[in-house]
């Protein structure tokens, strides 16, 4: 039992029993002595009311005790339904003492709220802040996208994603750009190559002619010369580009080619000779040459020469 300090009856924590070393009758004859709870049959002083049962359990009026403090009667500490709870929660309490504490987020916090919430949890304060590793290596012919590694940055800050998740989701998404990129540059080649093959059966015999039909249109139209090399280097890969340009190409030749004919050019044989050194010259193979536009206008109508187009 316990002494309440101001009172001057004994608190019991348990009951009295036999276990608990309480009053129990003598062992021969006489009174027994009164148990917790019980009024003494002979007058004398009340005992106070058991506080603490032996499974644990609170007494029901046990909130209702003048030894508990008033600030100590809140609502989620009444809960608590017996003293090995009560001993657990303040036992925890304790481990949490000097450890910084967070809020759980709700709907209902301001962006005040969250900003306070972001910073604690680590969130960097701008989107420059963040550490966001470029790929070590890439697929051939794929650059990298400063731009949307920006927009990413913003997009990750305004999320409030942590240093470390915003990183691995870069390099996620990295990654996955460039296995998209590698399956459809796959997909692409692949398709020239088919339609390269249709395109040399169906031109047969007349390839070389129209290949230079097509490049006479694309040295023709075509001033920037980045678009154009893009062009020249899609002639008889791109099915439709090719035939296109050929067909441009063949509406133009006589105009640009007047006046070289297979009688000024010595015949057949001779424009043989003369195409093979055109084709080896390295400003016919270089769209951005400035005499590569005469030397291919003169490849095409060599070609015209050795098979009998141009008589």
């Amino acid at each position: 039992m316990t002494f309440n300090s101001f009172t001057s009856a004994p608190v019991h924590f348990l009951p009295d029993t036999p276990e608990s070393g309480g009053a129990m009758p003598p062992a021969s004859g006489g009174t027994a002595q009164a148990t917790a709870g019980t009024p003494p049959t002979g007058g004398g002083t009340q005992p106070a009311p058991f506080l603490v049962g032996p499974d644990g359990q609170f007494a029901p009026d046990f909130w209702n005790n003048p030894l508990i403090p008033e600030d100590a009667r809140i609502d989620y500490v009444k809960a608590m339904p017996d003293l090995p709870t009560a001993l657990k929660t303040l036992a925890h309490q304790h481990k949490m003492i000097g450890i910084d504490k967070i809020a759980k987020p709700n709907e209902r916090w301001t962006p005040e709220q969250w900003a306070e919430f972001n910073k604690a949890v680590g969130v960097p304060e701008s989107p420059d802040k963040y550490a966001i590793a470029k790929p070590d290596k890439l697929p051939q012919g794929m650059n990298y996208d400063e731009a949307m590694e920006k927009s990413y940055r913003e997009a990750a800050h305004k999320l409030g994603l942590r240093p470390a998740q915003a990183a691995e989701l870069a390099n996620w998404f990295n990654a996955q750009k460039a296995e998209a990129y590698t399956a459809e540059m796959k997909t692409f080649e692949e398709q020239q190559k088919a339609e390269a093959e249709k395109l040399a059966k169906d031109w047969g015999n007349k390839r070389e002619v129209n290949t230079q039909r097509a490049k006479l249109a694309a040295n023709t139209f075509l001033t920037d010369p980045q678009q154009r090399q893009i062009v020249m280097d899609a002639i008889g890969k791109d099915y439709v580009l090719s035939n296109l340009l050929a067909a441009v190409g063949s509406q133009i030749s006589e105009d640009k080619l007047i006046g070289i004919t297979p009688d000024t050019l010595g015949g057949a044989a001779s424009a043989r000779g003369e195409l093979a050194k055109i084709m080896a010259d390295p400003a016919y193979l270089d769209s951005r040459h400035p005499q590569h536009d005469g030397l291919v206008q003169r490849a095409f109508r060599l070609q015209q020469i050795i098979t009998g187009e141009v008589q």
